[in-house]
């Protein structure tokens, strides 16, 4: 089971292999209905192999296919303890599984990929963020969503300020030595050097500050999710000299982290990164009219569902609540729409979105009453049709 970030997402569209089989589950937390969660998901599965026996593929070798999902319901740590919902996506080369913190209708699909555009709905204004929670006794970097948060390890990286001190060699010119124990148990620091001790430690503050932030930026580097500071003010300023990661958010979390667990900093942290995410949606929102005028933006489904395959779609509106159905042909570009679900078809929305998402594009989830235009599906395009 793995963590739902948006890189995570973009990996499980490009796995995807025809066929793709896509599993939604709403599962229940607490009393009977929660019993009923494996018997539920093993109701889906034997949906899921009529569907492939549908599409042409004999029941034995459905069987086989779809082995590794039919061992879940076995697995008690599974259902231990359930979130509000589960998602299983199995392909030939593929199988991941994700607990959703949120409950989704029952869906089973059967495409030539994997169908994500319920994610969306729960990375939509939910990206990816970074938290970064030190003093000098502790240092922590945390991935997180708005739902879901995990420590990054960082094993080069002296796990105090006291240890940075006994390794780094450039100290050598100052002596370092712990005092009788304070009141809250630790030894304070002692330094010895050219000039007051404060003003010792807070070179060698900024050393250690220097070494956190290199290893973060090694394990984050070139991305462009934005990282939150947790730590008590005097080292969110001194913090803030040497940082060099280009997408750090102003201000921070004034608190002494330490003592302070994931899930809380999670929740302290996500209302102040809540509006970096929410930015882009609104700006697009502003900008869909008057790009329409301009010829960069549109609302025809097939014109949309093209332009998202070629890369031309730079922000991308998808109902959460419609389905599309219907097929694209890369070799004459043209798209089909059909009445309902057919074989071989896939659903549209969830085809463009996939697309918009390979190609660096950005995708708004919303209710279908409150799409741009009342339209279907609607993009704001990076060039007008026809140009390069």
């Amino acid at each position: 089971m793995m963590l739902l970030t948006r890189e995570e997402l973009k990996q499980l569209i490009a796995d995807g292999l025809d066929p793709a089989v896509s599993i939604y589950l709403p599962t229940a937390r607490a009393g009977r209905e929660r019993q009923q969660n494996p018997v539920r998901l093993k109701n889906l599965l034997y949906q899921a192999g009529q569907y492939l026996e549908e599409s042409g593929m004999k029941a034995e070798e459905a069987e086989n296919f779809l082995r590794p999902i039919r061992e879940l319901p076995d697995r008690e740590a599974l259902w231990d303890h359930p979130a509000d919902g589960l998602a299983v996506f199995l392909s030939k080369n593929t199988f991941r599984y994700y607990r959703l913190p949120v409950e989704l209708p029952e869906l089973v699909t059967v495409s030539p990929r994997f169908h994500v555009t319920p994610l969306l709905g729960i990375l939509s204004g939910n990206g990816r963020f970074f938290l970064l929670a030190f003093s000098k006794h502790r240092v922590r970097l945390l991935e997180g969503t708005h739902y879901s948060v995990r420590e990054i390890e960082l094993p080069d990286l002296p796990g105090s300020f006291e240890e940075f001190l006994n390794l780094d060699s450039p100290q050598k010119h100052l002596q370092f030595h712990t005092g009788t124990a304070g009141g809250a148990g630790r030894r304070p620091a002692v330094f010895h050097g050219q000039g007051s001790g404060e003003e010792d430690e807070k070179k060698l503050l900024k050393q250690f500050f220097h070494r956190i932030d290199a290893e973060v930026n090694r394990k984050t580097g070139g991305l462009e999710d934005p990282l939150l500071l947790a730590a008590d003010d005097q080292y969110l300023s001194l913090y803030r000299e040497v940082n060099s990661y280009p997408h750090l958010i102003g201000g921070g979390l004034s608190t002494n982290p330490d003592r302070i667990d994931e899930k809380e900093l999670h929740d302290r942290a996500w209302p102040v990164v809540e509006p970096y995410f929410l930015r882009a949606r609104r700006r697009d929102e502003e900008s869909f009219g008057r790009k329409a005028a301009e010829g960069l933006a549109g609302s025809d489904l097939k014109t949309v569902v093209e332009a998202a395959y070629w890369g031309r779609v730079e922000a991308l509106f998808a109902p959460l609540d419609i389905h599309r159905w219907g097929k694209f042909d890369p070799a004459s570009g043209r798209t089909e729409v059909f009445d309902r679900e057919a074989a071989g078809a896939g659903d549209l929305i969830d085809f463009a979105s996939a697309h918009t998402i390979l190609n660096g594009g950005r995708v708004h989830t919303v209710e279908s009453g409150r799409m741009p235009a009342d339209a279907t599906l609607a993009a704001i395009f990076r060039y007008p049709d026809g140009k390069t």
